[in-house]
């Protein structure tokens, strides 16, 4: 069996994981949160299998299994998934939330072999995704589901990052476009724990995170985009922002 025969299972699950990532971004646009949770921790659970496929030294035997897994209810999601979002066209209901989220394209693959880069990058941006899909909802429980996959996204990301500029996959454009989006991620993630923490009176992991992102930004390379600068000075300037409440002397 070659490694193009070998690995079409393991693409059928890539795609369907894909596709629910993308259903969910479109859902949260349109607001129903509950819906984009569901489908982003479906495409979580795939590619966490996939993951743990491409690492496992008897990938071929399990590939089937993992096409298998989850195969079922992905597809019985993205259809409904579908539905609601025709039922949203059809009423011509306005967009209530203008999404930060990311959509994932096509898996880049070089002689039918998984590209190890690729599935970090794909992982992270569904961490990332399903932890401001828990941010928007808004409830105690949510906000604090939210932490742990900020935290892993910020995590992966710095992994795929490094991995990013090492990998022959992509070409000059697809390298810096995906750098770029991983870096936003990764400052993103720092940020939004922040003020989660920030909010909670959890002020010293508010402030550890936030020179954890200060140290990120100074990192990065220059930019000439206005936008992107204003945002890392933003970054920059929010741990002198988020301070630790003090109480006001006696008069």
């Amino acid at each position: 069996m070659d490694s193009s025969t070998a690995a079409a299972p393991l693409l059928s699950a890539i795609d369907v994981a894909r596709e629910c990532n993308n259903l969910g971004c479109d859902l949260l646009v349109m607001n129903n949160v509950a819906s984009a949770i569901e489908t982003f921790s479906l495409a979580i659970k795939l590619m966490r299998n996939i993951s743990q496929a491409c690492v496992d030294s008897h990938v071929h035997a399990n590939l089937a299994k993992i096409a298998s897994e989850y195969h079922h209810e992905a597809r019985q999601l993205v259809q409904s998934a579908k539905t609601t979002l025709l039922g949203y066209t059809e009423s011509s209901c306005c967009l209530k939330y203008s999404s930060r989220s990311i959509k994932l394209d096509s898996m880049r693959f070089s002689s039918g072999a998984i590209i190890i880069p690729s599935i970090n990058r794909s992982s992270t941006i569904l961490l990332y995704n399903m932890g401001l899909a828990c941010l928007i909802h808004g409830k105690p429980p949510m906000l604090n589901a939210s932490l742990p996959l900020f935290d892993m996204a910020y995590k992966l990301g710095i992994q795929a990052a490094a991995s990013s500029t090492r990998s022959h996959v992509y070409n000059l454009e697809d390298d810096r476009s995906n750098l770029s989006t991983l870096q936003r991620i990764c400052m993103d993630s720092l940020h939004f724990s922040a003020q989660l923490y920030h909010t909670n009176s959890d002020f010293d992991m508010a402030d550890k995170i936030l020179m954890e992102l200060r140290h990120l930004v100074a990192q990065l390379p220059p930019t000439n985009d206005p936008q992107e600068q204003m945002r890392r000075h933003h970054f920059w300037i929010l741990k002198d922002i988020l301070q630790k409440p003090t109480l006001a002397p006696a008069a």
